[in-house]
């Protein structure tokens, strides 16, 4: 049987040369072409004529691009790390030189001069004038306080009053507390008085019970003297204790008001006392040449007065230049 199929199949395989064998490679089915010559275009400017040049085959591994080699890779210490450069090293990115600042300049000095005036003319004659100082110097250890005010009036070419009144105060700041060491002296001059001239000179302690912007209250105690110049007691002095106080109060940017108190009673005799006090109100009416207006009064009263009266009051309306 095997045989008579290999004779088959040795017949099959004549019959038909084109069938393989199982053992046999397989045929292509396209035979391959040779490959065909690469041409290549001369280079610019040259003189070969085209039967030279067109028909010159060339290898097609002329016209592979060779292969790339790896990049040497640098080392971190072969690049040296940049310097930083400052903005006056680097003129790209200088900036401009900032302006000195000027130190600002604090107000050390401030006060006033008032002046006031008003008089009759007719039946009657009469004139009343008035005028007044007062200064502060302040810094953030020292202050000092002077004023002065005096007051003329005239009623029918006769004088009925003639005064003045001075003061002067320095109180020395204790840091970081609310207290001052204070030293003062006044001088009052009245022409109807039993005296000419007094005086009265006084030292103590101070203390703010609150000071802010808007307002402030300061008492003061302490104790001095008072001495009567060509009067009943021009060979006395007299012993006595201070007790005031200072308030100011700032309504608004335009109105402020202030107040002052001061009890002096005699050491040697309670009864016998003196009490100042001065109240006043101002109005700013033209703020570029700081001019106000101010309504102010002051009484002194004195319980042992002798001959003239206890009271002497004062009462005017002022125009106040500030500086």
């Amino acid at each position: 049987m095997s045989g008579t199929f290999g004779a088959a199949q040795s017949a099959a395989m004549l019959r038909f040369p084109g069938l393989l064998s199982p053992s046999s490679p397989p045929n292509p089915l396209i035979p391959p072409q040779p490959p065909s010559p690469i041409q290549r275009l001369p280079p610019v400017g040259s003189n070969l004529a085209p039967k030279d040049w067109v028909m010159a085959p060339i290898s097609s591994d002329l016209l592979l691009e060779p292969p790339l080699e790896p990049a040497e890779e640098a080392s971190p210490e072969a690049i040296p790390p940049p310097v930083p450069l400052s903005p006056a090293d680097d003129p790209a990115i200088r900036l401009p030189k900032a302006a000195a600042e000027e130190p600002k300049q604090i107000k050390i000095w401030s006060g006033s001069l008032q002046f006031g005036m008003d008089g009759v003319e007719g039946n009657s004659q009469s004139m009343n004038l008035r005028f007044a100082f007062d200064a502060r110097r302040k810094t953030d250890l020292h202050l000092l306080y002077l004023n002065a005010d005096y007051t003329r009036g005239v009623a029918n070419y006769i004088t009925t009053s003639n005064r003045s009144f001075s003061q002067i105060r320095y109180e020395r700041i204790i840091p970081d507390t609310n207290w001052t060491i204070f030293e003062g002296a006044t001088g009052e001059y009245d022409e109807f008085q039993p005296y000419i001239f007094r005086v009265t000179d006084y030292a103590g302690v101070g203390y703010w019970w609150f000071k802010t912007t808007q307002a402030s209250l300061k008492t003061r105690f302490g104790g001095g003297f008072s001495h009567d110049f060509q009067g009943p007691h021009d060979d006395y002095y007299s012993p006595e204790l201070i007790v005031g106080f200072d308030y100011e109060r700032r309504i608004s940017d335009r109105q402020r008001l202030t107040a002052m108190l001061e009890y002096m009673p005699n050491v040697t005799d309670i009864q016998t006392y003196r009490i100042n006090t001065q109240a006043g109100w101002e109005l700013l009416v033209d703020k570029e040449m700081n001019l106000s207006l101010r309504f102010a009064v002051r009484n002194r009263y004195t319980s042992n007065p002798g001959a003239g009266k206890p009271n002497d009051l004062d009462y005017a309306a002022l125009l106040m230049w500030k500086f």
